[in-house]
């Protein structure tokens, strides 16, 4: 079980989790820095392999806090 209030209020490593969730799933996770994202922590870009063609779709992270 994983225990959020051990991790600090100020998010990072909150967001920081978020991208090693998404690396295990295979997607590239881009952090977006601190500032004026429009409330976007990652983008995170995933390449789906067809049996005719390659897709790619772009994903646009939130990273929120669990409240305790």
């Amino acid at each position: 079980m994983i225990d959020f209030s051990e991790l600090p209020k100020d998010g990072r490593p909150f967001e920081q989790f978020g991208r090693e969730l998404l690396l295990i799933c295979g997607v590239r996770p881009h952090w977006t820095g601190q500032g004026p994202d429009q409330g976007r922590d990652i983008v995170a870009k995933e390449t789906l392999i067809g049996p005719i063609a390659e897709a790619n779709r772009t994903w646009f992270v939130q990273c929120t806090m669990p409240s305790m």
